[in-house]
């Protein structure tokens, strides 16, 4: 009797979790510590050069322009990089022929206009595609480009 009685005891205690439950628990499946330095994100790298970037002071920290006289269509998409990393593009397209440059600045266009981003004419052959967070003035640009015709300049 005092036998089934501790069966019944002990299955009353396994019941109410009381009894001691030896859980089939593998902690291979939690992370740890060790397992962070493997979930760095990959490093994207670019085989694109990355000259004529200039820094200019004021306005957006760390804002950049690109200087760009393109030879051919192909390099539209390099620029188009350029912009998505919020880098300012200056187009030349003075030295295209007339087909490739309106090609190439449809191309450029569009992709402002999806990515939300400005296209403006600066003056013959020469536009400015630029980020949404950046501002042209083209009278300003104009003004620092030629202080002799600025009326305010002595």
């Amino acid at each position: 009797m005092k036998n089934s009685i501790g069966n019944v005891f002990s299955g009353i205690k396994r019941f109410l979790g009381f009894d001691e439950f030896e859980d089939e628990y593998d902690e291979g499946f939690l992370p740890s510590e060790y397992d962070e330095e493997y979930l760095d994100t990959p490093k994207v790298s670019s085989n694109k050069k990355r000259n004529n970037l200039v820094n200019i002071g004021g306005g957006v920290k760390n804002s950049t322009i690109k200087l760009v006289k393109p030879k051919t269509f192909e390099e539209s998409a390099d620029y188009v990089d350029f912009l998505r990393t919020n880098v300012t593009v200056i187009i030349n397209t003075t030295d295209l022929e007339k087909k490739t440059a309106q090609r190439l600045l449809d191309f450029i266009g569009g992709a402002c206009y999806s990515l939300g981003a400005n296209f403006t004419h600066f003056e013959k052959g020469v536009f400015i595609a630029s980020p949404a967070t950046v501002e042209v003035s083209q009278e300003e640009i104009k003004d620092k480009m030629n202080p002799k015709e600025n009326k305010n300049v002595i």
